[in-house]
Parts: structure tokens; C-alpha cells; sequence
């Protein structure tokens, strides 16, 4: 079964979720190629495939009390990795989202963190 959520305004992000996680996260000019692989794949899977499209709000709502739990208790190991993720995303935003404001505050991100200058 694949179950899928159309993508709206703002949306920078498709996500391919496998029981219950997100599994694949691509930009959301894929979304018919999620869909695609999802409908091709499904039988193969004894759970629902979904598809979900994101926005950056979304994102953080998702993640938001996450983080503020789990940073004082990850490893530098840990934060190194989530520092290389939020980089990765903040560019595929900074390429792929149509929105110029998300475009912006990606970018803004980046300067931030003295990944790139202003």
C-alpha cells in the first residue's frame, strides 16, 4: 500500500517513510519519482510506503524537541555528524526550493554557522 500527501507551498522536500521513519529524503521536484518508486516497490514491503512532502517548518517541528533533548547528551562525534547534516540540508535548500524566502534563511544558516561568508 503506498499513501501520499500532495505536496503544497513551501514544501522543499519529499520523504519516502517505511514503517513509521522516514527512509529517503529527496528535493521536492522529485515527488513523482517517490511516488513512482513507492507504487514499484510497495509489494515488496509488509508495511505502508507514504510519501510526505516537507517544508523547513515542518522540519523543525519535527526535530525541534529532539534537539533541544539530545544535544547536551550527544558526543562530539554525534554533533560533528549533526553539524555535516544540517550543512547538507541548508545547501539542498539553498539549490533545489523554489521558495526564495527558505532560500534566504538557509543561506543565513550557512553564514551563521562560518560555513560560508556573507
Amino acid at each position: 500500500m503506498v499513501t501520499t500527501l500532495p505536496p503544497m507551498e513551501g514544501d522543499c522536500w519529499v520523504q519516502v517513510w517505511l514503517g513509521g521513519k522516514p527512509r529517503m529524503t529527496l528535493p521536492i521536484d522529485q515527488y513523482q519519482e517517490a511516488v513512482d518508486w513507492a507504487v514499484a516497490m510497495s509489494d515488496q514491503f509488509a508495511t505502508a510506503v507514504q510519501i510526505v512532502p516537507i517544508s523547513p517548518a515542518d522540519l523543525t517541528k519535527f526535530l525541534g524537541p529532539r534537539l533541544e533533548n539530545g544535544l547536551a547528551s550527544m558526543s562530539d562525534e554525534e554533533r560533528w555528524k549533526l553539524r555535516q547534516d544540517v550543512v547538507t540540508a541548508c545547501a539542498l535548500a539553498m539549490r533545489d526550493c523554489p521558495d526564495p524566502q527558505v532560500r534566504a534563511e538557509a543561506h543565513s544558516v550557512l553564514v551563521t554557522m562560518k560555513v560560508i561568508r556573507p
